[in-house]
């Protein structure tokens, strides 16, 4: 696994998204895997409790989780930012439109997850891979 960031947004409003094991953990403590969260994401129709609606309180978390471990890296780096509560987020969702930031954390995820990565993680092999920043 690589980490994964990138600025979001513009002026004001821009943020640093991540997605490395800080995100990751913080998702399978909530949600039991990531690809358990990512199934609550979805809006189709195989989704009947929900009407088709992506449960977008795993939305919200997730991206919330995402965008406080930025704020935590440019700490790190010397800056002074107070993490998002996820109803700040949900404005920001809100602003920017969910299909925008839906697609933000899917390069953010896919970008992290190297594919052959994810491959030999099914077949039960492991990988070293260097992080980057």
């Amino acid at each position: 696994m690589q980490e994964k960031t990138f600025y979001l947004g513009e002026g004001d409003d821009k943020v640093l998204l991540a997605f490395n094991l800080n995100v990751m953990s913080e998702i399978q403590s909530e949600y039991g895997s990531v690809q358990a969260w990512v199934g609550l994401l979805e809006d189709d129709d195989k989704n009947p409790v929900r009407n088709g609606e992506p449960d977008m309180q795993a939305f919200l978390k997730g991206f919330t989780f995402m965008l406080n471990e930025g704020i935590e890296i440019q700490n790190d780096e010397g800056a002074d930012k107070k993490p998002f509560t996820v109803r700040q987020v949900g404005r920001l969702v809100t602003k920017w439109g969910k299909d925008e930031v839906n697609k933000a954390m899917q390069q953010a995820i896919s970008g992290a997850v190297p594919k052959d990565e994810d491959e030999n993680s099914k077949k039960g092999s492991s990988k070293t891979t260097a992080t980057k920043a």
